[in-house]
């Protein structure tokens, strides 16, 4: 029962983790987290034939939607949600509203 608790948990103990193991997380990490990036920023920079440097601003940007398909996705959204969401989506964008209207949130900026 103990090997099975250890085996369970291994993401929390390194210490249990095979070195087969670390080696595909660290892999997997490395490609997601270095290697997909840079890709996409070198993808953009062709495809927009652009320098990597303003490739690289764009993805750090992320994608430009524009404001029918912001309010399409909206639209669909509210629909398939339940009522209890929706007041509950109303009251955060009211007290949101508040917040940015209230001047020690502006001067907290």
């Amino acid at each position: 029962m103990e090997h099975a608790q250890s085996s369970t948990n291994w993401t929390r103990t390194p210490s249990v983790r095979t070195q087969t193991e670390r080696r595909f997380t660290d892999e997997v990490a490395f490609v997601m987290d270095v290697l997909l990036p840079e890709a996409t920023v070198h993808a953009l920079a062709a495809v927009l034939s652009v320098y990597l440097e303003r490739a690289k601003e764009t993805y750090i940007s992320g994608p430009e939607y524009d404001w029918s398909e912001m309010e399409l996705c909206s639209h669909y959204l509210t629909k398939n949600m339940s009522e209890e969401a929706h007041q509950r989506l109303k009251d955060s964008s009211e007290r949101f509203r508040r917040a940015l209207d209230s001047e020690e949130f502006l001067n907290r900026l």
